[in-house]
């Protein structure tokens, strides 16, 4: 049972990251337009209108990086409460086929339960990177298939006068 709801909270975990991932390439998209036009957004007071959406996508992303941390959270107590249950399991199993439990036999049990705990940890830690590998991709993908910039292209100057002050 543990198992299971471990990876269903995995399954739960991943959607929600791959939602946050998506919020924040959303919100810095927002903020790199609203940077690289700001003189746009001001003549024609559109500030209200990116604030606002800027707003709203930062606070949905807030939101899926709350219920990701708490998944995380909820998902590390059930797998370090594995081996524990694993351990009483077999403890329970041998008590009830051989009537008592020889000492040796729970050293072997406590080095497996430790066994466990080490690869639970080692699943822990590449799950994250199992989720933002991908979408580290995804943005180089992105970021390369944009169009190259014209070599005769000249950027006009901002000011007609030359010799006005900056």
């Amino acid at each position: 049972p543990c198992s299971l709801v471990f990876l269903c909270g995995i399954s739960a975990n991943f959607k929600q990251w791959v939602k946050y991932q998506g919020f924040q390439d959303s919100r810095l998209r927002y903020l790199t337009e609203t940077m690289l036009h700001i003189r746009t957004i001001k003549s024609l007071a559109w500030e209200r209108l990116m604030y606002k959406r800027m707003h709203a996508t930062r606070e949905a992303e807030l939101s899926c990086q709350q219920r990701v941390t708490i998944l995380g959270g909820f998902l590390g107590g059930v797998a370090h409460t594995m081996p524990f249950g694993t351990m009483i399991c077999a403890m329970a199993f041998l008590y009830f086929t051989q009537g008592s439990i020889p000492a040796h036999q729970i050293i072997v049990i406590q080095r497996i339960m430790n066994t466990l705990l080490g690869g639970i940890n080692v699943v822990m830690g590449g799950i994250s990177k199992m989720v933002a590998v991908p979408q580290s991709f995804k943005r180089i993908r992105m970021f390369l298939a944009q169009p190259d910039r014209p070599r005769n292209l000249v950027q006009q100057p901002v000011l007609d006068d030359a010799g006005a002050p900056v």
